[in-house]
């Protein structure tokens, strides 16, 4: 089976491409604030990964979002939590303090699989090295 095609989200506050660029690699690109509906669209993009017997290694550009939803995080964590054996952890990239805070809690009840960062040339290059897989 190939790669999904990319799926394109936007709601009165947000816009989100989700893509797989290479077998097994999630990436999201989110613009606006991080809610519920956004969330629900990418778990329902890793689903179909999922199903195709993907394993999951996810990339959120997350550089332009302006806020994140306490019903996003919600739905996003416990999803996390449920599908742990077949996810290979997600690399984050925000500048917002308060999406690094929110980052930050959520990683606390998912042990450690998620690694943030501020420098997008660092982000790119773990994307970079992850489809090269």
């Amino acid at each position: 089976m190939g790669l999904l095609e990319p799926v394109d989200y936007a709601g009165p506050l947000v816009q989100v491409r989700i893509s797989e660029p290479a077998v097994g690699v999630f990436h999201s690109v989110i613009r606006g604030r991080a809610t519920a509906g956004a969330a629900s669209a990418m778990i329902q993009f890793a689903e179909h990964m999922l199903a195709a017997q993907r394993r999951l290694l996810v990339f959120h550009d997350w550089e332009a979002v302006s806020g994140y939803d306490a019903d996003a995080r919600k739905l996003l964590t416990e999803w996390s939590q449920r599908i742990t054996p077949y996810w290979d952890g997600s690399h984050i990239l925000f500048s917002s303090p308060l999406i690094a805070m929110a980052v930050s809690v959520a990683s606390l009840t998912l042990r450690g699989k998620i690694k943030t960062y501020s420098s997008r040339a660092n982000f790119e290059r773990s994307l970079a090295r992850a489809c090269a897989r």
